[in-house]
């Protein structure tokens, strides 16, 4: 069974408002959130390095 599309224009315009908030409410966000783990993941890799430098330095 597939879905009807709207077929006025006040249904067109209702699902077209409906379809850009809905990848507002997803994609938006998203940006953030990936630019937050990434940043955490780079540190993470120079807090490992800083550990690995330091244990590798003659005494």
């Amino acid at each position: 069974m597939t879905m009807p599309s709207p077929i006025t224009l006040g249904g067109r315009v209702f699902t077209g408002f409906v379809l850009i908030a809905g990848l507002g409410i997803v994609a938006v966000p998203t940006g953030p959130v990936a630019a937050a783990l990434a940043k955490d993941r780079e540190h993470e890799k120079e807090v490992a390095v800083s550990i690995i430098c330091t244990h590798l330095q003659p005494a």
